[in-house]
């Protein structure tokens, strides 16, 4: 790689003359054929994923401009239910577990999704195994299927808002509103859920104080909502945790050109949402280790550079960082500083969108001109609709039918027409352009 007077990527340059000038990633055509890993081994102690899980869909279908999976995991492919039920027999088998996990980026996007949780609930509800939806969207998330999940066991429910307010969820396309949580937290106390996460992110782009605030006053509402509810219709207390995650630009994605604000900054914002937070009723708040985030930030963007460093720090004693007691800040300054680099430089600075960039030789097959679009639509917080009302272009002419969403016989085309005249109803106000023309 060559670099240029300020120390910023500048080309890739080929050692190897047959080499090709892009690296394009596979892709699994047919998801529903492709073979699930064989028999799990269980362990002789406790594990976090003590489950079996079930791969329902790959890809995502919402675009939300902060998250790389949502991006590089496209085109929308499915798994058809009897292929998931097959795998679900076998492993409950083998294993013993008593849960499984239907998980992907958007479990609730699964088109088959409110008629196959009833069906694996049927057939193993005797035996006690229960279902959880680790991915769920509030805008798709349905009472009727909260109430059969409960049936067995009654765990805690995630959502993630990401920003609290309208404002920052247009500007990162999250395409929900307050209404949409609300009536979904709504709907989870009123079938006796007590336990609720809600999910944030500090740092996003364009992100003020108001924003900060907002997160405070939407979990407010939140607790409003629980202990306003008559006693003999909710649990006994609610037990809602407001999670605040710092923002770490990722590549192929739009936002891969936005800095991470400073790690001083992070701290003020963290500190103003906890005071923000305290005394609402039965919640509780907590936040990720501001130095990891950090580093997130320089690995993320970095080049073939950081190599060295990360080797550097491991001589230093750095192990195990993610563990906020085993960090060592000094190792990493120091392996920075070795190599001629800073953290400022890699994740604090905002890259010029015409700029080369270190990752630009891999092709995720979703355009760069794509990115830079949506990029510029957030800086006017417009909203890009979802891809199951309206195809938005993101891989020009070489997706074809590949993505399921344009097969003919797809349950989608089925499911657009509801979905649609749903979500008209909450955009009818807001600026959205869905039905824009995308051309490479």
């Amino acid at each position: 790689a060559e670099y240029d007077e300020n120390g910023n990527f500048s080309r890739i340059v080929k050692t190897e003359p047959s080499a090709p000038d892009r690296i394009t990633r596979r892709i699994v055509r047919n998801l529903d054929a492709a073979e699930f890993t064989g028999d799990l081994v269980v362990p002789y102690m406790n594990i976090v994923h003590d489950r079996v899980a079930l791969e329902i869909f790959r890809g995502c279908t919402r675009g939300c401009r902060f998250c790389q999976a949502g991006f590089i995991y496209r085109p929308i492919r499915e798994r058809k239910p009897k292929t998931l039920i097959d795998y679900a027999d076998r492993q409950l088998g083998c294993t013993g577990y008593d849960e499984i996990s239907l998980f992907s980026l958007s479990s609730g996007d699964y088109s088959e999704i409110h008629a196959m949780v009833p069906e694996i609930l049927e057939r193993y509800t005797k035996n006690r195994v229960s279902v959880s939806l680790p991915s769920l969207r509030i805008d798709s998330f349905l009472k009727d299927d909260l109430e059969k999940m409960q049936s067995v066991r009654k765990g805690g429910l995630t959502f993630a808002p990401e920003a609290g307010t309208q404002r920052l969820r247009d500007v990162i396309n999250k395409g929900v509103c307050e209404e949409d949580l609300l009536r979904a937290v709504g709907d989870a106390f009123e079938s006796g859920w007590q336990g609720v996460k809600l999910y944030f992110m500090i740092g996003l782009p364009t992100e003020t104080d108001e924003d900060i605030l907002g997160i405070a006053e939407l979990a407010r509402k939140v607790s409003r909502l629980f202990y306003q509810m008559p006693k003999d219709k909710r649990g006994k207390g609610l037990r809602c945790t407001v999670s605040a995650s710092t923002f770490v630009p990722k590549p192929f994605t739009p936002f891969q050109w936005e800095p991470q604000i400073s790690t001083e900054e992070v701290l003020r914002r963290q500190a103003l949402l906890r005071s923000a937070l305290k005394g609402i009723r039965g919640v509780e708040f907590n936040c990720h280790f501001s130095e990891t985030s950090r580093l997130e930030a320089c690995f993320a963007r970095g080049d073939r550079r950081l190599a060295k460093v990360i080797i550097g720090a491991y001589k230093r004693g750095a192990r195990f960082d993610s563990w906020d007691e085993r960090f060592k800040k000094e190792a990493w300054e120091e392996a920075f500083a070795e190599n001629g680099l800073t953290v400022e430089q890699l994740g604090n600075r905002r890259i010029g969108i015409d700029e080369p960039l270190a990752w630009q030789h891999m092709d995720s097959v979703v355009g760069m001109d794509y990115l830079r679009r949506e990029y510029l639509r957030s800086r006017e917080g417009i909203v890009t609709g979802d891809c199951r009302l309206n195809c938005n272009g993101c891989f020009g002419d070489r997706c074809g039918t590949l993505c399921d969403m344009h097969k003919p016989d797809s349950v989608w085309e089925i499911r657009k027409h509801a979905v649609g005249s749903e979500h008209a109803q909450n955009e009818d106000s807001r600026k959205n352009i869905e039905g824009e023309e995308l051309s490479e």
